[in-house]
């Protein structure tokens, strides 16, 4: 059996898509990556190049997981802060890397190979492999959109000393003259022409230390970490698959007071094995303060 078809095997078996790309420079980016990118430290040179983290690069295989869950909460009038989706229950870093080590393991079964696996760790811009590997698109959103998941999917690479086919799927659908996520984003960090300002993102002020201003305190309204709303307002997410269901309200609705209670152990028992956990308890407990002083009730269903 071929290296390929284990690898679409796996990717069937697991209910999670998987790609293959080749490991050239990505050099069409060196504009792009020249800008500063926020929680990134790697320089441009070495998110364009594969080599320069792992020299024997030959493929690259792409795994993007959906993660948009069924949830329907009542409305309660307690004031709560919201979190992304994303970022409820289980660390989606820890998963991914679960999921590509096996495959890893799989592979090695029928030849010996060097690897390496990354989740938000590694250089390479994960978006842009994905696209490479004909998993979807990026859209005006600024995120990956994929025919089956829409853009709620988590994404992680293996890069590898296998020479490996690269997978082509087409990738015709786009945002089109489609503007409804640009409008409704909150900090006006998204643009018509696809422009992405990060300092006006929500996502990024939920997670980003020390003082904010008071135009990032009012873009985050009820937002604790992460926000969704470019998502929720896409049409390519009207109709993506579920893969399974919230029922705890607190793991997207947290008591606003809950947090601003919570002592180090708290944090650690709640958010400690989420995507939560990184930023600690003080930018949470800052992002809950500023929620709480201009709390509107919401409507918690979806």
């Amino acid at each position: 059996m071929s290296i390929e078809k284990i690898i679409s095997d796996f990717a069937e078996e697991q209910d999670i898509l998987l790609g293959i790309c080749g490991a050239e420079p990505l050099t069409h980016l060196r504009d792009s990556l020249s800008a500063k990118t926020p929680f990134v430290r790697f320089s441009p040179d070495e998110r364009m190049d594969p080599s320069l983290s792992f020299p024997s690069a030959k493929s690259i295989i792409v795994a993007a997981v959906g993660y948009r869950k069924r949830h329907s909460f009542l409305r309660d009038n307690k004031q709560r802060g919201e979190i992304a989706l994303y970022a409820a229950g289980e660390d989606y870093h820890k998963k991914l890397e679960t999921i590509l080590t096996g495959l890893a393991l799989l592979i090695s079964q029928v030849t010996p190979f060097e690897f390496r696996i990354n989740v938000d760790t590694g250089p390479l811009p994960e978006k842009e492999l994905a696209r490479k590997c004909g998993l979807g698109f990026i859209g005006r959103n600024n995120l990956l959109i994929t025919e089956r998941f829409g853009s709620y999917v988590n994404l992680g690479y293996m890069i590898s000393d296998l020479r490996l086919e690269p997978t082509v799927r087409s990738s015709a659908f786009s945002c089109g003259d489609c503007l409804v996520c640009v409008k409704n984003c909150p900090g006006g960090a998204l643009s018509g022409t696809g422009g992405f300002n990060y300092k006006n993102c929500v996502s990024y002020i939920t997670q980003t230390r020390g003082k904010l201003t008071a135009a990032q305190k009012l873009a985050m309204g009820n937002h604790v970490f992460g926000c969704d709303i470019c998502q929720k307002v896409c049409k390519y997410n009207e109709n993506a698959e579920f893969v399974g269901e919230i029922t705890d309200a607190e793991l997207l609705f947290p008591e606003l007071d809950g947090i601003l209670e919570m002592d180090y152990s708290g944090f650690r028992h709640n958010y400690g094995n989420t995507a939560c956990g990184w930023v600690g308890p003080g930018t949470l407990k800052r992002n809950a303060g500023i929620a709480k002083s201009g709390w509107k009730s919401i409507e918690i269903s979806g």
